[in-house]
């Protein structure tokens, strides 16, 4: 009897541990030589306050509401752009596993500007739990765009997930 409750016991474990998923986008693959100077400096400080602010709302909170959409409405140029985002994160969470399409922790990484001074792209690393205490982990890269002063999400239709 104790044996078959170890065999299962570790079946499940293994079962779980290969099941789990981690989607990741790395800026580095991308090629882009980042734009130097102060302005750089000052428009990485926005682009990071931004994506802080969104990932911030988003922590916790279920991507599909209603509330949600309202909550992070400001990081967005237009509604078009709020509805890709929330589409493609409602995607992303479905196939990385995460539970009740929430994010549990995130954290920003390397902010890349173009030469061009209107168009960002960040590393954002997030979790959100798979079963139970096991959690899943998704890396992803974040376009800005600035328009008029303000720097904005803009999602493509499909992010690049390796």
């Amino acid at each position: 009897m104790k044996r078959s409750i170890i065999v299962t016991i570790i079946t499940l474990v293994l079962f779980t541990g290969c099941a789990l998923r981690s989607s990741k986008i790395e800026l580095d693959k991308l090629d882009i030589e980042g734009l130097a100077g102060d302005l750089a400096e000052i428009d990485t400080q926005q682009i990071i306050a931004n994506t802080d602010g969104l990932f911030g709302e988003l922590t916790e909170s279920k991507i599909t509401t209603y509330l949600t959409g309202v909550s992070i409405k400001e990081y967005f140029a237009n509604e078009e752009d709020l509805d890709t985002f929330i589409a493609i994160m409602a995607d992303l969470f479905r196939e990385a596993g995460l539970r009740k399409n929430r994010i549990r922790k995130y954290e920003i990484g390397e902010v890349k500007i173009e030469p061009n001074g209107v168009i960002a792209h960040v590393e954002v690393t997030y979790r959100g739990y798979y079963y139970l205490i096991w959690s899943a982990k998704v890396r992803q890269v974040i376009t800005l765009h600035k328009e008029e002063g303000t720097w904005y999400v803009k999602m493509p239709k499909r992010p690049i997930i390796d």
